[in-house]
């Protein structure tokens, strides 16, 4: 018989499909009623609330029941069994403040882990990412850490366990990319200049959706603070500090500023600059 599992923050798909033995494909068929009527599109984009409002309700899945298949076949024959991997991916960009990518090859380090802390940084040590496959991070016996994919256009891909939840970002930019806009550059030699996020796997809220409503607050508010337009605490509701953070990125896309983020001009906009790989059109000042 099927069950039903509330969404909790942090969860995302692959987790569960693994916690339940499941292909994640099969939990996600089984919910068309939640792709139908909460318009979820996506589903790496599971509505998980946030952790300070439990007005919210996040979304309820319904796992269903395993499939039980029988064969017969001889005994003294080797039988081989396929079972499902479950491949989770690390997918962010980092841009500068006028939102182009930051420059190809900086150097970056990253530290990835479950909710209970279990994570991989050195060889032996928590997880092993070189049984991910060929996709995964390869250890450098050189140089004793793990050799991380590049970043091209601001992108970095990173294949991660499917239990990840969290993780410490930290990425070497030019002194220059971390001036605040309109600041005048100082003089003299300025060297690299380490800049650090904490990552949340899992907690981007979806917009354009139903999430709880079509305002999609938690998606916004994720989304603007990601950007640079700070909307302070992420709480799910419209207030008059989120309502000034989405002035600023309506006047900064040329949008009818309003403080609204409605489902025809502010979200898709919002969608396009942070959920996409493309390169960022940002309209010239007047």
């Amino acid at each position: 018989m099927a069950k039903y599992h509330r969404c909790k923050f942090l969860d995302h798909i692959s987790i569960l499909a693994l916690k339940e033995n499941l292909d994640w494909k099969k939990i996600w068929d089984k919910n068309k009623d939640l792709q139908r009527l909460n318009k979820r599109s996506s589903a790496n984009m599971l509505y998980t609330g946030v952790p300070s409002s439990s007005r919210k309700r996040p979304d309820t899945l319904i796992i269903p029941d395993k499939e039980k298949k029988y064969s017969k076949h001889n005994v003294d024959i080797e039988h081989k069994f396929e079972i499902p991997v479950i491949k989770l991916y690390l997918r962010l960009r980092v841009l500068k403040a006028d939102f182009k990518p930051v420059k190809d090859g900086i150097n970056y380090t990253l530290e990835i882990s479950d909710a209970r802390g279990k994570s991989w940084t050195e060889k032996g040590k928590g997880w092993d990412p070189e049984k991910l496959g060929d996709e995964s991070p390869k250890y450098d016996k050189k140089d004793k850490k793990f050799t991380l994919p590049k970043i091209k256009d601001g992108l970095i891909e990173v294949r991660v366990p499917p239990t990840a939840q969290k993780g410490k970002l930290c990425v070497r930019l030019e002194a220059k990319d971390t001036d605040a806009e309109g600041q005048k550059e100082p003089s003299g030699n300025r060297g690299e200049v380490p800049v650090e996020w904490d990552l949340q796997i899992g907690a981007l809220n979806p917009v354009m959706e139903t999430a709880p409503n079509k305002w999609c607050t938690p998606g916004v508010q994720q989304r603007l603070n990601n950007l640079g337009f700070y909307c302070d605490t992420i709480d799910g509701i419209a207030g008059t500090k989120t309502k000034a953070a989405v002035k600023q990125f309506q006047s900064k896309f040329k949008l009818e500023v309003d403080g609204l983020a409605g489902q025809t001009e502010t979200q898709p906009q919002l969608q396009k600059v942070h959920d996409t790989s493309g390169a960022v059109d940002v309209p010239d000042d007047d």
